[in-house]
């Protein structure tokens, strides 16, 4: 089969459609292995979706995996040692910490990068986030959200261009990843400092001069 692109808007059915293809196929073919490849956060609905849709309710050659899982087994099939990949974000937060050091070392005064808000402190450098003094545990596109909107206060930020900022332009899943992860963050800082703008976006509230 060809290489296909399905295009459209948010919520214009081209997962729905993906999913009854890949059904229908499999049902037709079942001596044949389909793989749905998704996000990670995204492997157990997708797989729910599926077995719910399929007229059998059951899914025996059809695989849902995520980008990692897949390249975990390709690499076990071919029977190499499975290498630690940092991502493009994990790369980044190493060469930033990596870079303050040596700042700090060498003892230059350099600008501070410090953001603050409320009672958020960022500090981008060291990749290091505080909410009253208190440490926060963030993973790095949790960190790079709430610098983007910290960083605005007031303006607001579609899911698309969150997806493209945060992401990447090369970015292939879900928009709904966003929600997931300011989610995630809104639980982490307990205090809702993250707006949600209904039918746009997310942003964090413009302080008061």
């Amino acid at each position: 089969m060809a290489l296909q692109f399905i295009l459209g808007g948010a919520g214009s059915g081209k997962t729905r459609m993906l999913y009854d293809r890949v059904i229908k196929e499999s049902m037709e073919h079942p001596e044949q292995k389909y793989l749905v490849v998704v996000p990670e956060q995204f492997t157990m609905q997708t797989q729910k979706e599926i077995i719910r849709l399929h007229p059998r309710h059951g899914i025996m050659n059809i695989d849902i995996l995520s980008f990692k899982r897949l390249a975990y087994r390709v690499f076990e099939d071919l029977g190499v040692r499975i290498p630690v990949v940092l991502d493009d974000m994990g790369k980044s937060m190493v060469l930033r910490k990596v870079a303050a050091v040596l700042r700090r070392v060498g003892g230059g005064i350099g600008v501070s990068h410090v953001i603050r808000y409320r009672g958020l402190t960022l500090d981008p450098d060291m990749m290091e986030a505080r909410l009253e003094g208190r440490p926060l545990e963030l993973t790095a596109r949790e960190f790079e959200l709430l610098r983007a909107f910290i960083s605005s206060p007031g303006r607001v930020f579609t899911r698309e261009v969150l997806l493209a900022k945060i992401w990447g332009y090369d970015f292939f899943g879900d928009e709904r990843v966003v929600d997931s992860h300011i989610k995630n963050l809104r639980r982490k800082l307990g205090v809702d400092y993250i707006e949600t703008v209904r039918g746009v976006g997310y942003r964090a509230a413009k302080e008061n001069p």
